[in-house]
């Protein structure tokens, strides 16, 4: 993604939470305490769609057997 993009993105989920995630400077640009926790929790999620994932490709069988058409 560009810079430009991931800026547009920040802004946004600033605008949707109504918080400061990052607090920036001309030199440096920092997370914030409430963009750290959207982050830890933005992580839990991703890793539960991750173990979602697994479980549900686990238990997916495939066909087998002797398929029979008269016609």
């Amino acid at each position: 993604m560009s810079p430009a993009s991931v800026s547009m993105r920040v802004a946004e989920l600033e605008n949707m939470f109504g918080m400061t995630l990052f607090h920036r400077t001309t030199r440096r640009v920092r997370i914030s305490d409430q963009g750290n926790l959207l982050y830890l929790h933005a992580q839990k999620i991703l890793e539960d769609v991750d173990d979602m994932s697994k479980v549900m490709s686990s238990t997916k069988t495939d066909l087998s057997g002797t398929l029979r058409v008269s016609a």
